[in-house]
């Protein structure tokens, strides 16, 4: 809240009372209310300008090297000094600054003296608050924001910067591939990793979220080609970092690994094409893994923040007629119909583990899960549920797929003939003896072959 940032000077406005100037960081729509937190940031700004910034003649659209600087900072320093609300002010205003501005980082003093500046100040951790809100709009910042936020973070991590894991780790969760930005993307991720390999050090729960992240991207990225005009060489240097990013974290931090228990499993099973991934040795450790319940922050980290919201909104909110035409809008926003791609599977796992609590079956919601997946993903989420998240034969989730399995469209493909065949790409002895009851099933059904 921009109580707890400071004052915010005046609003500005124009002659008929909007606001003066459009978005910098996001990609706004005609109709779409403004960003709160980037309104205040801007507010915050202006203020420094007219302070310190506008009397040393210092214009942030081109800082050049002869500008007074060193007056800058000490000025803001003085500022800073006049209480909490002035500390705060400037803190809020830099980030704005260093977010929107393309600083050249070779002056000196510039960008790494004003950086130093806010660290210096931020006691508060106004720069992490304010990064981790625009993270969570990740999808709706202009491409060239950003890069710049991952740059800050990156500079941000190097200098132990409190708090700055909360922030990378919320971006591993928004960030997606977007065919059409593939590039940019790329370059996102190459501060990514560096940053990664410094969060995944500050405690358990950071090693594991990091690892099934890397893994992730490393098996997106073996699978990307070069498109016109891009770099190929770029490419390929990122499968190797982030390969060598996921293979670090596992060999570095093994024992926290294996206390993401089931989770740990769901990757291998889902990047399990990717040969640079170390799943052989992961499977090891089965039966230590299979000890430790699915962290939830784990499930968690496998689905953006709105589509976990959203998906708790259909688990526990969303009944009678309106759950049909609620589950057609949720699958066209984040899947597309039919869905495809491994993100319905994460989808479908998270909303199980939400549902088991209650034991309500929901067998037209798991039904529309199970037909909107073209791929199998979703499938596999199911028989993944039953093998290792609960396998005992009275479960929820074995109660959930029986019923899912009794249910046929095609009397030439049951729903339990394609189980079968997808719970094979299943790793574990929790899904071999699965897939024993399936064939067994199966023979019942249609009589042995």
């Amino acid at each position: 809240p921009s109580s707890q940032l400071g004052d915010p000077p005046p609003r500005p406005t124009t002659m008929e009372g909007e606001p003066s100037a459009p978005s910098r960081l996001f990609l706004a729509r005609p109709l779409d209310a403004p960003d709160k937190v980037e309104q205040s940031a801007a507010w915050h700004f202006q203020h420094l300008r007219a302070e310190v910034f506008d009397e040393l003649q210092i214009d942030f659209e081109d800082l050049a090297p002869e500008s007074l600087h060193g007056w800058a900072i000490t000025g803001l320093t003085w500022m800073a000094a006049a209480g909490v609300e002035k500390q705060k002010s400037a803190c809020l205003g830099l980030v704005y600054a260093l977010l929107v501005h393309d600083l050249d980082r070779t002056v000196s003093p510039g960008y790494y003296d004003y950086l130093a500046l806010l660290r210096n100040l931020d006691a508060h951790h106004i720069a992490t608050r304010t990064l981790l809100a625009f993270s969570r709009r990740w999808r709706v910042l202009q491409p060239v924001a950003q890069l710049r936020l991952v740059l800050l973070l990156r500079a941000m991590a190097d200098a132990r910067w409190p708090k700055v894991d909360q922030v990378a780790l919320s971006i591993q969760r928004e960030l997606v591939l977007e065919p059409k930005h593939q590039e940019h993307v790329c370059e996102v991720l190459h501060e990514m990793v560096c940053v990664t390999h410094l969060c995944a050090r500050v405690d358990e729960e950071c090693a594991q979220l990091s690892f099934l992240w890397a893994a992730r991207w490393a098996h997106i990225a073996s699978s990307l080609k070069p498109r016109k005009g891009e770099d190929g060489e770029a490419l390929v240097e990122l499968r190797r970092l982030l390969a060598e990013l996921a293979a670090g974290l596992w060999q570095e931090y093994r024992d926290a690994l294996v206390r993401a228990g089931p989770a740990l499993l769901w990757a291998a099973a889902q990047y399990r094409d990717c040969a640079a991934l170390p799943w052989q040795d992961v499977m090891v450790h089965e039966g230590a893994i299979l000890t430790h319940p699915a962290p939830q922050a784990c499930l968690d980290h496998f689905l953006t923040h709105e589509l976990q919201e959203q998906t708790a909104f259909l688990v526990n909110e969303a009944t009678g007629h309106r759950a049909g035409r609620l589950f057609e809008w949720f699958l066209r926003r984040h899947f597309g119909q039919p869905a495809h791609g491994s993100g319905i599977g994460d989808c479908i796992l998270w909303a199980i583990t939400a549902a088991a609590p209650k034991g309500d079956l929901k067998p037209q919601l798991w039904d529309r899960f199970w037909n909107a997946s073209a791929s199998g993903d979703g499938a596999l989420a199911f028989l993944f549920a039953a093998a290792h998240l609960a396998p005992r034969s009275d479960s929820y989730t074995r109660r959930l797929l029986d019923g899912l399995l009794a249910q046929s469209v095609d009397p030439d493909e049951t729903r339990r003939r394609k189980a079968f065949y997808l719970v094979k790409r299943i790793p574990g002895s929790g899904a071999s003896k699965l897939a024993v009851l399936l064939r067994r099933d199966l023979e019942q059904e249609q009589g042995p072959s």
